[in-house]
């Protein structure tokens, strides 16, 4: 069969450096109205959220640590109550050749009406006002969240190809395939697959 829709194929090819749009999401269709938050989410080479190396995307109980980071313009936005988006630069751990990373997050949901706490918060890091800042009202709850040191390289790496501040990583992370992305004619690498696992709590 023919598809004469004129439609551009849709790719599951990512390729470093590439954004990627993550939303986490909740029914609600016969509940009370919910408000989600992304407690944490975690990046591994293996299903082992614990594994190493790991990057901390989303950590401190609802703080994207990744946009906290030099390179990163990501930032938490809510279209509704009951979903939270934010982007991120795909990457890869430096000196692995693995093309599938997993993102393990944990999701929380409480009512709506709840306001937000220093347990419950979508909080971003805007740069330029230096501060920690929420989805949801005040950027009080944002308070006291300590960013991570930064990682320490491996020896003998070439650290001019990685990314040598990303903040919450346990090795430095690769965003392209050279220092201005396509130096030399290279090609950007890519990854085959992210994969995205997910656990709810509700409050």
């Amino acid at each position: 069969m023919n598809d004469n829709s004129g439609t551009t194929p849709v790719s599951n090819v990512i390729y470093l450096g590439d954004v990627l749009h993550i939303e986490a999401s909740v029914a609600v269709d016969n509940h009370v109205p919910l408000r989600l938050y992304v407690d944490s989410c975690i990046a591994t080479l293996s299903d082992n959220k614990d594994s190493e190396p790991r990057y901390a995307v989303v950590d401190k109980l609802g703080c994207l640590m990744d946009s906290k980071s030099p390179d990163s313009s990501s930032s938490f936005t809510r279209p509704a109550l009951n979903k939270l988006r934010f982007d991120i630069a795909a990457f890869k751990f430096q000196g692995d050749s693995r093309s599938m990373i997993y993102v393990t997050c944990t999701l929380r949901a409480v009512n709506a009406d709840k306001p937000a706490d220093a347990s419950n918060k979508a909080c971003s890091y805007q740069k330029q006002t230096y501060r920690w800042v929420s989805e949801d009202g005040s950027s009080a709850v944002c308070v006291g969240v300590v960013t991570p040191a930064p990682a320490l390289g491996h020896p003998g790496s070439s650290q001019a190809l990685f990314l040598p501040g990303r903040e919450g990583a346990t090795g430095f992370l690769q965003r392209s395939t050279s220092p201005t992305g396509a130096e030399n004619g290279c090609r950007r690498e890519r990854l085959l697959l992210i994969q995205l696992d997910r656990t709810l709590e509700c409050m």
